[in-house]
């Protein structure tokens, strides 16, 4: 069964071709068929997507999970009538998948097309996910004016859209929502204090990125949160976890391990 992040992914496709679509069609006219008029006056056009996904598939979000539902997109797209309506006649879609490798190769596939294709862009990026490899990919689609659409980006540093992620729309909820839900928490319960406890690989920091959006939305509220981190690949001194959680003295603990999030949480949450 396809992961939510995969549904997600799908819902973007869908509705990044349709906003692209949207702005095609011209809105002057005056009668009911002055848009489709105007649509089939328009030479067809190709709209190139260029898609950034791990080809690793321990990831949820990799290219052998996500392609079939970018495809089942374009199907849709161009058998219920949507192309039609939105698109002047003889528009296409040209699909490229690239492997971000979660990392700078996102980037690295993105200029190379860009440089082999002597300087033609894409119209439209889809990813990258994961945190170091958007936020270049980000910067460089704000500066050649692309869209970019992700489910991932989900660090609080990617909410600046004033600046360099401008061009970036994210469609699943950032961690700085998961950050409210727990603010929302604390008030109901008269709560002030929070120890974070995380599991830190200094590699793609997964639960530093999930805790710095609840850091950063406790830090807005003028709550105090104390932070510990550990390296799961290496031995842990759960004994000192413990000792830490309890010198503290939090309300609550609020936990994030990379392997097993549910083990770690067993061990750490108090209340």
């Amino acid at each position: 069964m396809p992961s939510l992040l995969v549904l997600t992914f799908s819902a973007c496709v869908l509705l990044g071709w349709a906003l692209l679509a949207g702005g095609t069609g011209g809105g002057g006219g005056t009668g009911p068929g002055s848009g489709r008029r105007e649509r089939e006056a328009l030479p067809p056009q190709k709209i190139e997507v260029l898609v950034l996904l791990p080809q690793d598939d321990s990831y949820l979000f990799s290219l052998a999970r996500v392609r079939p539902a970018i495809e089942y997109a374009l199907r849709s797209v161009e058998g219920n009538g949507t192309g039609r309506r939105l698109l002047p006649p003889g528009t296409s879609f040209q699909v490229a998948y690239e492997d971000s490798d979660c990392g700078n190769r996102a980037l690295f596939s993105l200029v190379d097309r860009v440089a082999a294709a002597r300087g033609a862009k894409p119209d439209l990026i889809l990813g990258p996910v994961c945190e170091y490899a958007a936020a270049p990919v980000a910067r460089l689609a704000s500066h050649w004016d692309l869209p970019m659409l992700s489910a991932g980006a989900l660090a609080a540093g990617f909410q600046h859209k004033e600046t360099e992620y401008s061009h970036l729309t994210r469609v699943a909820p950032a961690y700085a929502k998961m950050g409210e839900m727990m603010l929302a928490l604390f008030r109901h319960h008269h709560w002030s204090r929070a120890a974070l406890v995380y599991s830190d690989d200094k590699l793609e920091r997964n639960c530093y990125f999930t805790l710095e959006g609840v850091h950063e939305v406790f830090q807005e509220e003028g709550l105090h949160t104390s932070a510990y981190n550990f390296d799961e690949t290496k031995d842990l001194d759960l004994d000192d976890i413990v000792r830490y959680i309890q010198a503290s003295e939090r309300d609550l603990t609020v936990p994030c391990g990379a392997k097993d999030p549910g083990r770690v949480c067993a061990g750490t949450c108090q209340v």
